[in-house]
């Protein structure tokens, strides 16, 4: 799997709750590839206690005034290989990603939009 540098939503951002620290700026609205994942890695794997949902979120406008939230994701526990999943249809030019955490996972995330992953 290649990593592009402006297809970056997060690389080794402390895993908290919040936004990522990228927006990926499509140029126009973001369906130009429609087989594109969304790759998120975790440094350390989820515990029977922890979640980690990550939201797919799209804007018309940067600073994300007016945003729409077009998919949510699960991670895997046990793997940090956490999520391996088409990038939704529909988004805007502007794309982030909002994490909710639960149980005080630690570590790093990387998150990022790819054209082919291995789905383990």
């Amino acid at each position: 799997m290649y990593m592009d540098k402006n297809l970056v939503f997060s690389e080794g951002q402390t895993l908290a709750a919040g936004v990522s620290q990228n927006v990926i700026d499509f140029g126009t609205k973001g369906d130009g590839y429609p087989n594109a994942f969304l790759v998120v890695n975790l440094e350390k794997e989820l515990s029977v206690a922890q979640n980690l949902t990550v939201e797919v979120q799209t804007s018309k406008e940067a600073n994300f005034t007016t945003l729409e939230s077009v998919a949510t994701f699960v991670a895997k526990k046990g793997a940090r290989n956490a999520v391996r999943q088409f990038l939704p249809l529909g988004l805007n030019r502007y794309v982030r990603l909002n994490y909710t955490v639960v149980g005080a996972p630690t570590g790093k995330i990387t998150a990022i939009v790819a054209a082919d992953c291995e789905v383990a």
